[in-house]
């Protein structure tokens, strides 16, 4: 049996379903019900079944935006803000990080 790793802030909705031998990312969210068959990457908004990503979330929990001030999906590249933190982010392929002025650790 592999274990299943629940990284720091992580979040997982009711309901949902994690594989064994899944990575749940840092302040990655998972929607109710979900089905977690693969890794989630840090700060990934996941749900469904398969689950799928849908977009990026912030440390704070909220959906992270783009420069018009829409929610980002989940193959947004380029930079994003939270609109309640103003924390900054870069997201590229399955990477998602705070712009470098902004990193506490």
């Amino acid at each position: 049996m592999s274990p299943i790793l629940l990284r720091r802030g992580c979040s997982i909705g009711a309901g949902a379903v994690v594989v064994a031998g899944t990575v749940v990312g840092s302040f990655a969210t998972v929607g109710a019900g979900a089905v977690v068959t693969r890794d989630v990457p840090d700060h990934a908004l996941v749900a469904g079944n398969p689950a799928r990503r849908l977009g990026w979330v912030c440390f704070c929990g909220q959906r992270l935006r783009d420069a018009a001030g829409l929610p980002v999906r989940g193959d947004f590249t380029g930079g994003a803000a939270c609109a309640a933190c103003s924390t900054h982010f870069e997201i590229a392929g399955d990477a998602c990080v705070a712009a470098a002025e902004e990193q506490t650790s």
